[in-house]
């Protein structure tokens, strides 16, 4: 299970179902998961401000029961901030991204935890 949560200052109507659709699909693809294991939330016209200003920015968290290395954390940073500039215009230098290791005993899905879930 992974949960991709962006909070933005872009405005609400740049927030797409096929920018979720393609957070979703980049994601299957880094953490070799099905769909199904994947959350996106964004949440938009946050009051955000990065460096002493407000310009175009994003404050995210990467949540996952995978425990993910340097080299792929430095990927999964990669993409993800490429997909947030290509999709929303926000700078790289503007994106914020907390990667964090979940216990996979503590999350719950589908009426399991996710250590019975996955397997």
């Amino acid at each position: 299970m992974s949960i991709f949560v962006v909070n933005t200052n872009a405005s609400k109507d740049k927030l797409t179902e096929a920018l979720l659709s393609e957070a979703t699909e980049e994601l299957t693809h880094l953490m070799s998961k099905p769909a199904q294991f994947i959350a996106v939330h964004f949440h938009a016209d946050q009051i955000i401000m990065i460096g002493g200003n407000s310009d175009l920015c994003a404050i995210c968290y990467f949540e996952s029961i995978e425990k993910l290395n340097s080299d792929q954390i430095k990927e999964c940073s990669k993409k993800l901030s490429g997909l947030l500039n290509k999709q929303l215009g926000i700078s790289p230098d503007r994106i914020i991204i907390n990667f964090v290791d979940m216990d996979a005993r503590n999350v719950a899905w589908n009426n399991t935890t996710s250590t019975r879930a996955e397997a």
